[in-house]
């Protein structure tokens, strides 16, 4: 099913990013505090045959299109996952942010046909209270 952007959605999707925090692709030693370097969420990934690419984020959210070639699929958003790095079969992985696995969906990230209602969870996410506002 090949989705046609409507200019109205163009649009706000251009005034949503234009909003949103931009990040560098890694947090430097200096900037974390530490000597190992924080990987950040990549701009581009390839999974199951699509390609997604990085829309709009937060520290926390963030909100990508799955495209099939030059057609867009979906619109996921979701909470970014990271983890403080580990030897996984002999294999160093460094510490970083990771995008949600198949088996997030419906947990910390979801996929929406209409960009409409990807922006709308986006912003749900985002004025979620944090775990600490919630503890207080």
């Amino acid at each position: 099913m090949k989705m046609e952007i409507k200019a109205e959605d163009l649009n706000l999707l251009k005034r949503s990013i234009m909003n949103s925090t931009t990040t560098s692709s890694y947090i430097s030693p200096e900037e974390q505090g530490s000597e190992k370097v924080f990987h950040r969420l990549k701009d581009e990934y390839s999974k199951n045959g699509h390609k997604f690419k990085l829309l709009k984020r937060t520290n926390s959210i963030a909100m990508f299109v799955q495209m099939n070639g030059n057609t867009i699929i979906a619109y996921e958003v979701g909470k970014i996952r990271s983890d403080k790095g580990r030897v996984l079969e002999g294999r160093t992985i460094e510490p970083g942010e990771r995008f949600w696995s198949n088996e997030d969906i419906g947990r910390i990230a979801k996929s929406f046909v209409d960009i409409k209602d990807a922006l709308s969870r986006f912003d749900e996410l985002q004025n979620e209270p944090s775990k600490t506002e919630k503890n207080q």
